[in-house]
């Protein structure tokens, strides 16, 4: 069962990488583009998850999450931080993944500052700074406990919802961040629907958000509980190669695959290719792996944990995170990107 992890991952790898979508990019562009196509598709993508996830626990196939208090404070400035690296980075550290999987040094750069400072705050010398934090401000874990009635009878009824706009308005059909693909001759009908065959958005965030739902079950089959995440695996795999004594388990396993199903779609699309990169953009990456690393251990998630799975919880702690992960990623953006472009205008005026 353990292997689940590197099939849960290579398939939300490859079906991230050809979304042609950002997590982070989704809420970023909330303020930069002023769209709310990517946001319709991230909240579908939690909602997809949130369905499945309350039926396992329905069924009795896992257990609901324990609840335990956590740090507003620390929420918040591990949202501010994730946020402002994410916007160095252009993309959270699972997009980053999935840049290492297409052959981009800027991914396996942000990763690897990702690592080593996650691993500092987490276990090293930035740890008191970390548990201070994590004592301050506790509150509630989670608005479970403020519903009457099983979850399940709010959210069938909003995903049905939810489909039923997206079947008459086909939202995002004509979403700025798809690429036009070219129309290739295949050798067969199923290549080329998978690989080079535009499809809608909100296709994609079905799948995203099943192999997210389904991913609680194979990893409490592991002895572990929880879904898709990056931060745990990548302090683990960090861990793992400084101790003979750590274990494998399905959330190393899930990363690996991350980066196998990005190269798997890149390489068999023909798009896989190292790309020469100015120092600036290193530089920005070095830096953005470093903020993240620290925002996602204070934070206690990522985007993809917290904005995602934990959400798809009803986590009131997740739900207080990706908040300040989206503050974070407007602030980034302002100063990387808005004010340098605003300059410029008023330059050559």
């Amino acid at each position: 069962m353990l292997i689940s992890g590197l099939i849960m991952g290579l398939a939300f790898g490859f079906f991230l990488k050809r979304s042609r979508l950002c997590l982070s990019a989704s809420l970023r562009d909330i303020y930069v583009e002023k769209k709310l196509d990517g946001l319709w598709w991230f909240l579908f993508i939690i909602l997809t998850t949130s369905v499945i996830y309350f039926s396992l626990i329905a069924l009795h196939v896992i257990p609901e999450a324990a609840q335990v208090p956590f740090s507003v404070s620390s929420e918040i400035i591990g949202g501010l931080f994730f946020g402002f690296g994410a916007a160095m980075c252009s993309g959270c550290i699972t997009t980053a993944m999935i840049k290492i999987g297409d052959g981009r040094i800027t991914g396996l750069i942000a990763a690897l500052s990702f690592m080593l400072i996650a691993v500092a705050t987490k276990q090293g010398p930035l740890s008191p700074l970390n548990n201070q934090l994590q004592q301050s401000t506790l509150t509630s874990a989670n608005y479970t406990n403020l519903i009457r009635f099983n979850p399940l009878f709010l959210l069938v009824p909003l995903f049905v919802i939810f489909l039923f706009v997206i079947y008459k308005q086909k939202l995002g059909q004509a979403n700025s961040y798809l690429s036009k693909f070219q129309k290739h001759s295949s050798k067969t009908k199923i290549s080329d629907y998978l690989l080079r065959q535009r499809w809608n958005p909100f296709i994609t965030a079905a799948i995203l958000g099943i192999i997210a739902g389904l991913s609680f079950y194979f990893s409490y089959q592991t002895g572990r509980y929880g879904s898709v995440a990056t931060l745990g695996p990548l302090i683990s795999w960090q861990n793992f190669f400084g101790s003979a004594a750590v274990k494998l388990d399905w959330g190393e396993l899930f990363v690996v695959g991350l980066i196998l199903g990005s190269f798997t779609f890149t390489f068999s699309n023909k798009e896989f290719a190292f790309k020469n990169y100015s120092g600036k953009d290193i530089m920005l990456s070095f830096v953005g792996g470093c903020l993240m690393g620290f925002g996602a251990v204070v934070g206690n998630g990522c985007i993809l944990a917290n904005g995602i799975v934990g959400n798809a919880m009803l986590s009131l702690e997740s739900l207080t995170n990706i908040i300040f992960i989206t503050f974070g990623l407007w602030i980034g953006s302002y100063f990387l990107y808005i004010r340098p472009m605003s300059r410029e205008i008023n330059n050559e005026n």
